[in-house]
């Protein structure tokens, strides 16, 4: 992991506007997020040395990661399956909503860290190895 690129270089400089709300898996709320114009290289970068790390991940250790990379935020998660549903019809109103405040707004990136999660409430670090 640390020999990555994705950890290794400092100067990704990517920045992400708002794109819209969606639910996923009837389980939490996301904010979509794209890369703007301007970090548009710099993302295809990015995804591609993801994909080169999953698929060392997968021949090193058979964990098989997802191939796609969506930059989100998760917003919140739904208690059960229902009120997922019952916010569905929500979405475009929110998502104007959200839209309209992030106007101009974006979020930038230099450096990646990366992480591991057993569950969507446990997040470890991945381990930096010992500076000598």
């Amino acid at each position: 992991v640390q020999a990555s690129p994705l950890v290794r270089r400092q100067d990704w400089d990517i920045e992400f506007r708002f794109d819209h709300l969606a639910i996923w898996g009837n389980v939490v709320v996301v904010a979509r997020l794209s890369p703007t114009e301007a970090s548009q290289s710099a993302f295809a970068e990015f995804a591609e040395e993801r994909c080169r790390l999953n698929a060392s991940f997968q021949t090193s250790f058979g964990i098989r990661a997802s191939q796609t990379y969506t930059p989100h935020l998760s917003l919140g998660y739904f208690a059960n399956r229902e009120g997922a549903q019952m916010a569905r019809p929500c979405l475009l109103e929110w998502t104007a909503l959200f839209d309209e405040r992030m106007q101009g707004l974006t979020l930038s990136f230099r450096s990646a860290s990366l992480y591991g999660f057993t569950d969507m409430a446990t997040f470890f670090k991945a381990a930096e190895p010992p500076r000598l």
